[in-house]
């Protein structure tokens, strides 16, 4: 997969992520405004409407008057002369008293200082079924206490609401939050109503569905194009200001999004973590393995509009495309040749340089491209696995199956552009240049300086100098057809 596509996978992997934690943190911010809104409701209805707690205690049978009683041992007598005779309305009438506050089990309560005709209401129902028989109510630690709850003036953690999800226990302050939590275990997901895909979030089901619309409403001002996502349109930016903001420790490259940063770490750690199920096979991108996958299932989804050919990759049909605009941008600066595909210029480097990175373990020649080498491992395996299903011929490499079958098909797609004349090959062609044309002799022996067309009259020439025998060469063109001692 070329850098370009790598670096396309990337960008849409980490501007995902990217929006994931925006609108993450759009929607905190959105429970922490609902967490404030219930908390200042809270303390309006504990100004407002007071809450009265009754705390239940064990009385004594009598109650003396001529003593001074608490309020709510008051209302205790007060209940139970109401049940022996209850068409007296004196006997409503109960003493009005200033007590001191204390504190209750929980340490945060009241007593009530004042009598209201509600509070009366409430306390005189609740002991009057007491007195109907109803003696759970007053087990023997039980507490009768009227309070009112003073949280709108003191608050203390332990009195703030908290929701708590039955599942996992978890609790949450606001009931807004706890009704998006609820959803990761009930999956009570948005969909998409297009592929049916679910997400956590509305927010980024939103921000999907652009996908399926094609809007694109960021702009990039400097070249004018345009991206769904704003992180994507940020990271873009980088490209027209150069920055690379993250860096790798270990060799000190640098990058425009972290995502590449991590996909690189990968090559010191030398973690693939990424296997194909059907073979095995380890990568260390994502996208390296859905591609792979295309091999096993043989989708090729990237087609040619010119000629209809089919790509496994998109890069694969980019670098095609140029054989029909003749695109050749990349400039080798040694000997100005160009090239289609920037790998090809990096292996012709290799020409000038003399690199020849590739080594055969069994014979110990060298190659500076590795399909030379698969290539020539084959001559010590006798493998060839590419079938003339015409004649039955077979063959080490591709290419040459490729030219083979145009001995059948008598087809010759390479033309002269001098003289017209054409082959089957492009080397058939270029040989026919330099013989015809350009008289050009780039290969040379080392021995004796003299000047060959092709590499393999060099090869038969070197014979002479080894002390083997000459053999024949056969070729289109009849000059050179034996190669002759020095």
């Amino acid at each position: 997969m070329s850098s370009v596509q790598h670096l396309k996978e990337f960008i849409s992997q980490r501007l995902t992520a990217a929006a994931v934690e925006i609108f993450g943190a759009f929607e905190q911010t959105i429970v922490e405004y609902e967490e404030e809104l219930d908390r200042q409701r809270r303390l309006l209805d504990a100004v407002l409407r007071p809450e009265i707690k009754l705390h239940r205690i064990e009385i004594p049978d009598v109650c003396e008057e001529d003593e001074e009683v608490p309020t709510h041992l008051q209302i205790c007598h007060h209940a139970k002369k109401t049940s022996q005779n209850e068409n007296d309305p004196n006997s409503l009438q109960i003493k009005e008293e200033h007590e001191e506050p204390h504190t209750s089990e929980e340490g945060e309560t009241l007593v009530l200082k004042q009598e209201t005709d509600n509070v009366m209401s409430s306390a005189y129902e609740d002991n009057a079924a007491v007195a109907n028989g109803d003696s759970q109510l007053l087990s023997h630690n039980s507490l009768v206490t009227l309070h009112v709850d003073n949280s709108a003036m003191t608050k203390s953690p332990t009195d703030e609401n908290t929701f708590k999800c039955t599942t996992c226990s978890r609790t949450f302050k606001a009931k807004y939050a706890l009704q998006i939590h609820v959803k990761t275990h009930t999956k009570q997901h948005p969909i998409c109503n297009t592929c049916g895909k679910k997400f956590r979030y509305l927010s980024q089901l939103k921000t999907h569905e652009s996908v399926h619309t094609g809007e694109k409403p960021f702009l990039c001002k400097t070249c004018g194009k345009r991206f769904r996502l704003k992180a994507s349109m940020i990271s873009h930016l980088r490209i027209h200001t150069g920055e690379k903001p993250f860096t790798c420790k270990t060799c000190r490259k640098r990058f425009r999004i972290k995502l590449q940063l991590e996909a690189h770490l990968r090559i010191h750690t030398g973690e693939k973590p990424f296997a194909c199920k059907t073979c095995g096979k380890r990568f260390t991108h994502d996208s390296s393995l859905r591609v792979h996958l295309r091999i096993h299932t043989g989708e090729k989804p990237f087609i040619c509009k010119t000629c209809g050919k089919q790509f496994r990759e998109k890069s694969h049909l980019i670098s095609h495309l140029r054989i029909h605009t003749d695109e050749k941008p990349f400039l080798c600066k040694t000997c100005g040749k160009r090239y289609g595909l920037k790998i090809n210029l990096k292996a012709h480097l290799r020409i000038h340089t003399g690199e020849k990175p590739f080594l055969c373990k069994i014979c110990g020649k060298q190659f500076r491209l590795k399909h030379g080498l698969e290539a020539h491992l084959r001559v010590h395996t006798g493998e060839k696995p590419f079938l003339c299903k015409t004649c039955g011929k077979r063959f080490r490499e591709k290419s040459h199956l490729t030219c083979h079958l145009r001995i059948h098909t008598g087809e010759k797609p390479h033309a002269c552009k001098r003289c017209g004349k054409h082959y089957s090959s492009s080397n058939n062609l270029r040989v026919h240049m330099r013989k015809v044309h350009t008289g050009e002799r780039p290969y040379l022996c080392n021995v004796c300086d003299k000047g060959f067309f092709e590499f393999r009259t060099l090869k038969q020439h070197m014979m002479v100098h080894t002390g083997e025998s000459p053999i024949p060469v056969k070729h289109e063109d009849k000059a050179l057809q034996v190669v002759k001692p020095c």
